[in-house]
């Protein structure tokens, strides 16, 4: 019997059709599903984290534009938290712009107008209606009467060109019909700077891949994370002043013609070119401002070339210097410019020397020589917080290649100013304007928006029928209280640094009622509309009733759809003793927004001149408000207004409907002598 020899191992596989066929197929599957599944986690993962992220709120919203709360779910208005998109830093002041509303469907006889850029184009140290953009819708709706003009300001404190570059595809989905931006100042400094302290100093392609990227909650959750390590490895520098403007500085010395400045200046270039491709692929207008500082009443702030002069030869530069200043003092200015040329000869990089220079020459009648040094003093200051000429010469050069209109608003500051050198009269501190200045900013503007035929058809502009500056001003609603903001702020600003090395601190006193409330509001310690209305009580009281007026209708133009202004307004006209002006004022405030208060206190004016009917009608719909029409009448009023009924039932002879309003009155003040007094006499009749 033959046997069969055994082998030791594994057995072959079979091989087949069917091994084919159930084999290889199944292992690939398996790979693609493991494949599949091991990609899909950390996705699911990231989608999973971003929508618990956005449940949280995570950051706040930071788009650029909300829903405004109220009844209107069609109006929109600017997130004042936007901001924090791009700040990040604990005890940081974030700014923010003006809460501007619109509606999201533009009526069609409107004119959207969005203004974009830095501080000025915010107003500082102003608000509201004491800024070049509102100053700008004043001109505007008595030039184009037929339009409805919206003025809309995106202006922000300590931003720069990446912001707004950032920023302005928001406003392109807006549907404006144009854009207005300021730029320059703030390249270094603004967030996002070169020589910034906020946000990561990285190279601009890669600032501006990562700025959209912070509209997604991950990317702020991973920004943020970044920094709070950054802040525990590397501690911030401390921060030379509690302003923002001293927050900012990161890097105080950016040498002229440097690295740094070069990089920064390309990166300006580059950023208004995106800003512009951006609005002319929208097919939006866009114009740009030309910038404006103080060249001539403001030294530089940080002199580098001068330090390093005294620390080479200090007895010798210094001795030069207080030579110079010297002449200067004694009125010898020939020669102290001398004196300040020779110092040049040895330290051409010196922005003290260049400036003090030009002021001598400026005092010798040379306003030609003087602009050149107090320009150049500017150029060479070592902190960058006035933008140079070359900047200035790149915004123009840019709008040039790409047919953007420029308002030359320097050109217009520099025929205003004496000499042709913009100073203190139209420019507070280093760049932000007076009143005044943003007044004549405003100006520039309309020009120049006019002059490029870029808004409306220029048959529609009726220049013939524009008030005089004066009734422009007065109109706009400007008082005391803005100068003294305006005012506050700065000296709070300029008794830090950089202004000075001083620290000692710096406490406002108040020197009267109007500047208390002021403070108070700059202190956040009163809202701005109860501070305007305080003072409006303060100038009532002492018989300043056109001020107490004017403070009521500022917040009026800012509380467009309210009536509580206007009330106040006709108010301090009955209390003038102007019953006219009062009545028809309440009638405003009624079409403004109906209410039971206006057509009250109408009817108390239609009773004193006899008009029983009117009068009547008017206080049956404000009873008829307070009962059925969402409004709640206090005890007080709803007495009052069922005597006044009273009063004017029995004007018109309907004495048993008289004595109803009347019981009703003392039903809910049972105390009222006048309503008591009136019912005898009713009841006697």
């Amino acid at each position: 019997m033959k046997r069969h020899r055994h082998t030791v191992g594994p057995s072959k596989p079979r091989e087949g059709p069917a091994a084919v066929r159930s084999g290889h197929p199944v292992s690939s599957f398996r790979h693609f599903t493991f494949v599949a599944v091991t990609a899909a986690v950390p996705v699911l993962f990231l989608v999973l984290l971003e929508v618990a992220l956005r449940l949280a709120h995570y950051g706040g919203d930071l788009r650029l534009v909300v829903p405004r709360p109220g009844a209107n779910p069609d109006m929109l208005m600017i997130n004042r938290g936007v901001a924090r998109r791009y700040f990040y830093q604990r005890g940081a002041v974030v700014p923010e712009p003006a809460d501007d509303s619109f509606l999201r469907h533009k009526p069609g006889n409107t004119k959207r107008i969005f203004f974009l850029g830095e501080s000025t184009m915010a107003g500082f140290p102003y608000e509201f209606h004491a800024t070049a953009p509102s100053f700008v819708g004043d001109r505007l709706r008595a030039l184009l009467p037929e339009y409805n003009i919206e003025i809309i300001n995106v202006g922000m404190s300590a931003v720069g060109s990446f912001v707004v570059d950032d920023l302005v595809d928001e406003v392109l989905a807006q549907d404006p019909d144009l854009i207005v931006v300021y730029l320059g100042h703030n390249e270094f400094y603004g967030v996002y700077g070169a020589g910034s302290s906020m946000g990561p100093r990285t190279r601009p392609w890669m600032t501006r891949l990562m700025l959209p990227l912070l509209r997604i909650k991950i990317a702020l959750l991973l920004r943020d994370a970044v920094e709070r390590v950054r802040e525990m490895v590397i501690p911030a520098p401390a921060i030379p002043g509690g302003t923002l403007m001293g927050q900012m500085v990161g890097q105080q010395d950016i040498l002229y013609q440097g690295e740094v400045y070069r990089s920064t200046l390309t990166a300006f270039r580059e950023n208004l070119t995106s800003i512009i491709v951006k609005a002319k692929d929208a097919g939006v207008p866009l114009m740009f401002s030309a910038l404006v500082s103080n060249i001539r009443d403001l030294p530089p702030f940080r002199d580098a070339a001068s330090d390093s002069a005294r620390e080479g030869g200090k007895a010798n530069f210094s001795a030069m210097l207080e030579a110079g200043d010297h002449l200067s003092m004694t009125g010898d200015w020939i020669a102290a410019a001398v004196a300040y040329q020779a110092i040049l000869m040895i330290h051409p990089g010196s922005p003290t020397a260049w400036y003090r220079l030009g002021r001598a020459q400026l005092a010798r009648g040379d306003s030609a020589a003087a602009r050149v040094s107090l320009v150049r003093a500017k150029d060479l200051d070592g902190l960058r917080f006035r933008a140079t000429e070359e900047f200035q010469d790149t915004l123009a050069a840019v709008c040039r290649r790409y047919g953007i209109p420029l308002a030359r608003a320097d050109s217009t500051f520099a025929a205003a100013s004496p000499g042709g050198l913009p100073g203190h009269e139209l420019i507070l501190e280093h760049l932000h304007p007076t009143i005044e200045g943003y007044f004549l900013l405003a100006k520039s503007w309309t020009r120049a928006i006019y002059e490029a035929d870029v808004l409306a058809p220029q048959s529609d502009w009726r220049w013939t029928d524009l008030p005089p500056d004066s009734v422009l001003m007065a109109g706009s609603t400007v008082s005391e209280f803005d100068r003294l903001v305006g005012d506050i702020k700065i000296a709070l600003m300029t008794h830090r640094w950089p202004f000075t090395d001083s620290r000692k601190p710096f406490t406002y006193v108040p020197q009267s009622t109007v500047q208390g409330v002021a403070y108070e509001y700059v202190s956040r310690k009163l809202a701005w509309s109860d501070a305007r209305y305080r003072l409006s009580e303060y100038y009532a009281a002492v018989g300043r009733y056109d001020d107490a007026r004017r403070e009521c209708r500022a917040v009026g133009r800012i509380l467009s759809t309210s009536y509580q202004p206007l009330l106040r307004i006709a108010d301090l006209y009955r209390m003038e003793g102007r019953n006219g002006e009062a009545y028809e004022e309440y009638l405003a405030a009624i079409r403004t927004e109906d209410n039971p208060y206006a057509r009250l206190k109408a009817a108390i004016i239609l009773l004193e001149r006899e008009e029983g009917t009117r009068a009547a009608a008017q206080i049956e719909t404000a009873l008829g408000m307070s009962l059925g029409g969402g409004w709640s009448l206090p005890g007080p009023a709803a007495a009052g207004a069922h005597y006044l009924l009273g009063v004017a039932y029995a004007k018109l002879g309907r004495t048993a409907d008289a004595i109803a309003q009347v019981r009703q009155c003392l039903a809910i003040a049972p105390d009222d002598r006048e309503a008591r007094q009136l019912l005898r006499q009713l009841i006697g009749r």
